[in-house]
């Protein structure tokens, strides 16, 4: 076997070498975006010109090339070297598929935050969240005290939402109209596109001030500033306001299961007679297995962001709304980790 992959269940010495370099794996990575190689290598050059272009002195260029080659983020083709196919897509600002947002999150928080991993797993609680300064139990606490990491967030949670939402808008309809509730809607970017979408559409987005407060230039640059409105509040507290929608997207997965469950009935006050609720989540198969992205997701949330949360199985969001006042309608995969519950107000 190659590579860190197991198959069966089973590890040769050769993928627990690789586990034992990966760190090198995404600091080579990071590197390469920091550099912007991938852009500069969109059209094929030689190592004397991307040296000259980098400023790199040739063992470090040497260093940068072949391990790059080896991930298949390069291609060398008689002596010139290119951005592979998946680098060109995802690691050039303005790509197809971008993903620079996510690389630079891991770096200013991932990365750090997980060498607390040990700790958190221990002690139970996110211990990974200490390298960042300020005060808060939390992740989203400390931010504010951190602008780097802030704008790392900001632009994953972009990045991510940008992705969902695109396959959203094909597995729901809303063009009836009437109020929706974006819970915990933190930059407005899914409350502009439902608006965008459905002119007959109005959006509340509730979220802690801060974010509330963010998110007031965004939504005035959008012209959505008539159709959106945005309500300070935490939303594990407040009363939520009447609607006949209410959309959770991306939150569950951080939190407790009490905490979610007490939101969850919340939001069935909340909702008008046949309302309906849209949990988007990060979800694994009902049958236990996961590919290791879920783990990875799952050690973020706890060992780093709240101490609270995981990636759930399907089955557990819909016992926590059967349990709250709703009636599952259907399920939708979104993208290979997330996942569309739709749920009506019994």
């Amino acid at each position: 076997m190659s590579g860190v992959q197991a198959r069966g269940g089973t590890l040769d010495f050769e993928g627990l070498q690789d586990l034992i370099d990966s760190h090198y794996r995404f600091q080579l990575l990071n590197a390469a975006v920091k550099l912007d190689l991938f852009t500069l290598l969109r059209k094929p050059a030689n190592a004397s010109d991307i040296a000259q272009m980098l400023g790199l002195a040739p063992q470090p260029l040497v260093m940068l090339l072949t391990g790059c080659e080896a991930l298949g983020l390069l291609v060398q083709e008689a002596g010139r070297y290119r951005s592979s196919e998946i680098a060109a897509l995802a690691l050039v600002p303005g790509a197809p598929f971008d993903q620079l947002p996510l690389v630079r999150f891991a770096d200013e928080v991932t990365y750090p935050g997980a060498s607390r991993l040990y700790e958190a797993l221990l002690e139970n609680r996110n211990a990974g969240a200490e390298f960042l300064k300020g005060e808060g139990d939390t992740l989203y606490a400390r931010l504010d005290s951190n602008p780097a990491a802030a704008a790392a967030f900001e632009g994953m949670m972009g990045t991510v939402t940008r992705h969902v939402t695109q396959r959203l808008m094909r597995e729901i309809d809303l063009s009836a109209g009437g109020d929706l509730l974006d819970v915990a809607g933190g930059g407005c970017e899914l409350a502009i596109a439902l608006v965008d979408r459905w002119a007959d559409l109005n959006v509340t987005v509730m979220d802690l001030p801060r974010v509330v407060e963010e998110a007031r230039d965004r939504l005035l640059t959008s012209g959505q500033g008539d159709r959106v409105t945005l309500a300070a509040g935490d939303v594990f507290s407040a009363d939520l306001p009447g609607c006949d929608y209410l959309v959770i997207a991306h939150f569950l997965e951080i939190w407790s299961e009490e905490r979610c469950r007490g939101l969850l009935k919340s939001a069935a006050q909340a909702l008008r007679p046949e309302g309906r609720i849209y949990l988007i989540n990060m979800v694994r198969d009902d049958s236990g297995k996961a590919p290791f992205a879920c783990t990875a997701s799952s050690l973020y949330f706890h060992a780093i962001a709240s101490g609270e949360g995981m990636v759930r199985r399907w089955q557990v969001y819909e016992d926590w709304l059967d349990g709250s006042g709703f009636v599952v309608e259907r399920r939708v995969a979104l993208t290979p980790m997330h996942g569309l519950i739709v749920a009506r107000r019994a």
